[in-house]
């Protein structure tokens, strides 16, 4: 194995899970039901290429089986950012429909005392 090409490839990977797995942990950790589960779609794809892509002998001959992790890597990012934002962004929407429907009820407690 040359070692130019395993110090590389373990730098990339190290990016890489440094960036997709705290965002996979936000994602199920903020989301609830069919979300969470959404969320967790992604892992049984990219837990055997985490593990295989810190492994010597995927390198082995000047092999570049490590890059098969960069083919789902990114949508896997795009998919999870989009569950992200959407978890961040329904609460509030939940909780303007809270606020709407105690002034309407605020409201039609001041009409019938009328």
């Amino acid at each position: 194995m040359e070692s130019w090409i395993w110090s590389r490839m373990l730098r990339a990977m190290g990016f890489l899970c440094a960036t997709y797995l705290p965002l996979q942990g936000f994602a199920l950790w903020k989301t609830r039901g069919l979300r969470r589960v959404m969320a967790a779609l992604p892992l049984p794809f990219m837990i055997p290429i985490i593990v295989a892509g810190f492994q010597p002998s995927a390198y082995r001959d000047g092999s570049l089986y490590g890059m098969y992790f960069y083919c789902p890597y990114l949508p896997a990012m795009i998919y999870l950012i989009g569950l992200c934002l959407g978890s961040l962004l329904e609460p509030k929407a939940k909780d303007d429909v809270a606020a709407r429907d105690e002034k309407l009820k605020g409201l039609a407690e001041r009409d019938g005392q009328d």
